[in-house]
């Protein structure tokens, strides 16, 4: 229903604006602030309409008084020397012909005048809703804008700890694996090259035995030959064999235990350098998801603040 007063009709379905945000963060100064009382600034068209409506209807007062007078003086000027009674006849004429002339306007300037005053109100009023519903708006958007960060960084950080598990639970089997078949590699060629040389070591010591018994085969008879040489290769066997498999067992753990040192600093140093990568992916994963946040909502503000800037 439109508001109905003094015979001047004002509508009620005023555009309002759309959901337009001024997304710029308020300090807390600002929200203890009250909002500054509206000074309507000459700048405001309806203002400029209002103000030549004034000057409009003055300057037509005065272009129709001032030749009234003007005419009034110099008829008073040339009716000098005529009578008191002629005098009296024409003032009183002339100020009947004031009133019948200026009288017939004072409803309608006083109409006018009000019809301004309850426009310049009436655009007052709806100033003022403007504002308290941009103040709403820009509230509602700050509030939704701050959820929506919120929810962002929660996802964001659930993903990088996800990621960071799996990586924790991954690197170290993985490097682990890799440097036990490593050492195991080195420890196998290691005990087999040195086992070789201990071969070598053995056949050439055979080698001095077989010389030594050819030497004493030659001396004595074939029985003692036989004997001296089973019980000559015997023993040489059976020392060479534990000589070899003392030295190969020392060899050995040597090797295991060198190995198993330099295996264990190779996987922590492994593990360190996984986890740094970790650590930059994660804060590279945490930066991109807030700066895409931040240039859509920057792009979203400007784009509102076009459109409210426009539409004012």
């Amino acid at each position: 229903m439109p508001y109905v007063r003094s015979a001047v009709v004002y509508p009620t379905n005023i555009p309002i604006p759309p959901p337009s945000v001024y997304l710029r963060e308020r300090s807390d100064t600002d929200r203890r602030r009250r909002p500054p009382a509206y000074v309507p600034s000459l700048a405001c068209p309806c203002c400029l309409q209002i103000i030549g409506g004034v000057i409009l209807t003055a300057l037509l007062a005065a272009a129709i008084c001032v030749p009234v007078v003007i005419s009034l003086r110099s008829s008073s000027t040339d009716t000098t020397a005529s009578s008191a009674s002629t005098t009296a006849t024409t003032t009183s004429t002339s100020s009947k012909s004031l009133e019948d002339i200026v009288i017939p306007f004072l409803p309608s300037l006083s109409s006018v005048l009000r019809k301004k005053m309850y426009q310049y109100r009436a655009l007052h009023q709806v100033v003022q809703a403007l504002r308290q519903v941009q103040q709403q708006v820009h509230q509602q958007a700050l509030q939704q804008v701050q959820q929506v960060l919120q929810q962002v960084q929660q996802q964001v950080l659930q993903q990088v700890h996800r990621q960071v598990q799996q990586v924790h639970q991954q690197a170290p089997q993985q490097v682990q694996q890799q440097v036990l078949q490593q050492v195991h590699q080195q420890v196998q060629q290691q005990a087999l090259q040195q086992v070789h040389r201990q071969v070598q070591q053995v056949h050439r010591q055979v080698q001095q035995v077989h010389r030594q018994v050819q030497q004493v085969h030659q001396q004595a008879p074939q029985q003692v030959q036989q004997q001296v040489q089973q019980q000559v290769h015997q023993q040489v066997q059976q020392q060479a064999l534990q000589q070899v498999h003392q030295q190969a067992l020392r060899q050995v753990q040597q090797v295991q235990q060198l190995h198993q040192q330099q295996a264990h600093q190779q996987a922590l140093q492994q593990v360190q350098q996984v986890q740094l990568q970790a650590l930059q992916q994660v804060q590279q994963v945490q930066l991109q998801p807030l700066q895409q946040v931040q240039q859509q909502v920057q792009q979203q503000a400007l784009q509102q603040a076009q459109q409210v800037s426009f539409f004012n």
